[in-house]
């Protein structure tokens, strides 16, 4: 088959064809005497295998590895693919997360604007405040401080932290300035 028909029987376009045989992953068996290329029934097997490995999410250079080498070498760019996509996973079940979180706290009564949306999202996604152990030892005090007795100061406090958090929203302030990342930190509880 012509370079054009096993593009088209397979759906990879002449040009990304042209890329894997540069990149040694795939050969034409022949030329044709004007010098097309010719692709025979293994080029299409070893073509349909580059497309799965390709949408599995590896890269060209890893695919050549999978390609040239045995099932038991194969094995750590595996496990490299599976935990790339793990982090992945993760990445996207916190940004889930927090956008359900953000749709609960607006409400339909919300008076926020786009750009407001927009950099709490951006803030929630780059905010990663990592808590020391001291820090977990002071959330846990100051649930056991509020109990049932104490739920008008703690919302106080709340209400004052959004505040801030929207002043900084408001001012541009990037999630990343120091002040921003620090109202992500534990504080002193403020007493009745």
């Amino acid at each position: 088959m012509p370079i054009g028909q096993i593009a088209e029987r397979s759906g990879v376009s002449a040009k990304a064809l042209r890329l894997y045989e540069q990149r040694g992953l795939l050969k034409p068996c022949t030329h044709s005497v004007a010098g097309y290329r010719l692709y025979g029934p293994e080029a299409l097997r070893r073509l349909m295998q580059i497309v799965l490995l390709k949408r599995s999410g590896f890269t060209l250079t890893q695919i050549g590895e999978l390609l040239v080498r045995d099932a038991a070498a194969a094995a750590p760019l595996l496990a490299a693919r599976i935990a790339t996509l793990e982090r992945d996973l993760l990445d996207r079940t916190q940004a889930l997360a927090s956008l359900r979180r953000m749709q609960q706290r607006m409400g339909s009564a919300s008076n926020l604007t786009l750009d407001q949306l927009l950099e709490s999202i951006h803030m929630s996604n780059q905010l990663k405040v990592d808590f020391t152990d001291a820090e977990r030892v002071a959330f846990q005090q100051r649930a056991e401080h509020l109990g049932g007795s104490n739920p008008e100061a703690a919302q106080r406090a709340w209400r004052e932290l959004i505040a801030q958090v929207r002043a900084a929203i408001d001012a541009g302030t990037p999630s990343s300035d120091p002040g921003v990342i620090e109202l992500g930190r534990p504080r002193p509880f403020p007493s009745q």
